[in-house]
């Protein structure tokens, strides 16, 4: 039987392991450098309705008629100051780069 290129078993045969550990103070800038863009074509649309003391919100996606960029919040200083202050920020990283961070403040 031959494997379809597109079977995922076939392409993720070799085991990879991104370690999460907490941010340590030389991680921060390879933080602030990723780039957390994303394109898309579709966005969620609010509708908020009141009614008889009654408010009702709805929301519907949207196709939009061509691909978006939508960039990430800067996260430079205030990445910064939640670290120094003690709260958690993890990184993951592979093969000791930094892939991405999260910052539970």
């Amino acid at each position: 039987m031959l494997e379809s290129i597109h079977d995922p078993a076939h392409i993720f045969q070799e085991k990879i392991t991104v370690r999460i550990r907490p941010a340590e103070l030389a991680d921060l800038n390879a933080c602030i450098l990723l780039d957390g863009s994303y394109q898309t074509d579709c966005v969620w649309q609010m509708e908020q309705r009141e009614q008889d003391g009654e408010i009702s919100v709805s929301f519907r996606q949207v196709t939009l008629p061509r691909m978006v960029t939508v960039a990430y919040p800067a996260v430079d200083a205030a990445l910064v100051t939640h670290w120094q202050r003690g709260d958690s920020v993890l990184v993951a990283e592979l093969d000791n780069e930094v892939l991405g961070f999260w910052d539970m403040s």
